[in-house]
């Protein structure tokens, strides 16, 4: 269960992502993917008690991906890495328990 000030984070991101990103249809699926990041990084790390890898990220990024966008192309590992988990962590800031 999200804590409030995880609610708050999660609508911060939403609101964020929403002036960055028009709501394009080809744009939705990376939409979705900035406003799951929390969930992703929420299942990989056990409720942030745990250390995880980007590699983790990746695969928990992927099973939400498919499962809003059956069939869609998602990014390659090295692009997701190199590229989105970049440019997240600029705007965002470094994710906690993250192993580099």
């Amino acid at each position: 269960m999200p804590t409030r000030w995880k609610v708050k984070y999660m609508q911060t991101i939403a609101d964020r992502v929403r002036e960055i990103l028009p709501p394009h249809p080809k744009e939705r699926p990376l939409l979705l993917v900035l406003l799951k990041m929390l969930e992703a990084i929420e299942r990989v790390s056990s409720g942030g008690t745990m250390k995880f890898s980007m590699r983790n990220l990746f695969y928990a990024v992927i099973e939400i991906f498919h499962k809003k966008f059956p069939g869609e192309k998602f990014y390659e590992y090295n692009s997701f890495t190199q590229d989105f988990l970049r440019t997240y962590e600029k705007q965002h800031g470094k994710m906690e328990k993250r192993i580099v």
